[in-house]
């Protein structure tokens, strides 16, 4: 196997997105979020990164502080790689509408599922490119 195997990504799965199931709901339905890679091949997200980072570059990165850092990768990945989602409930098991605000609560409550979905879509397994023939089966 090489490295173009093992590093190469297909554009599209890393800037639209991938399926990513989660646990299943009470009523058995699966939650799944559409998620676009957290990486410079997402422009959109390095674009974002860049921006809100840079007030902080002429004292240095670690002047931003732990809250503040965390505050500004969440809202980048809410806003640049979370597409949407499906099947997601609030606590009640009511189905909980997909928007920014909602999806920030959402990993304000539940913030190792926010660390698995930041997990996987800093992966390469997911947007690995996959030759014709393996999609074909043979």
């Amino acid at each position: 196997m090489s490295m173009y195997n093992i590093y190469g990504t297909d554009a599209e799965k890393e800037t639209k997105g991938v399926r990513m199931e989660v646990a299943p709901n009470e009523d058995g339905t699966i939650p799944v979020f559409i998620v676009a890679a957290m990486s410079k091949s997402n422009t959109a997200y390095s674009k974002a990164m860049e921006e809100k980072t840079r007030p902080y570059r002429s004292v240095g990165i670690q002047a931003m502080g732990n809250r503040m850092a965390e505050k500004v990768f969440m809202e980048t990945f809410v806003g640049q790689c979370l597409k949407t989602w499906e099947n997601v409930q609030d606590e009640s098991g009511q189905p909980l509408p997909f928007s920014k605000e909602n999806a920030t609560k959402l990993f304000e409550k539940l913030p190792r599922l926010y660390d698995d979905l930041v997990a996987r879509a800093s992966s390469v397994e997911l947007f690995r490119e996959v030759s014709r023939e393996a999609e074909a089966g043979n």
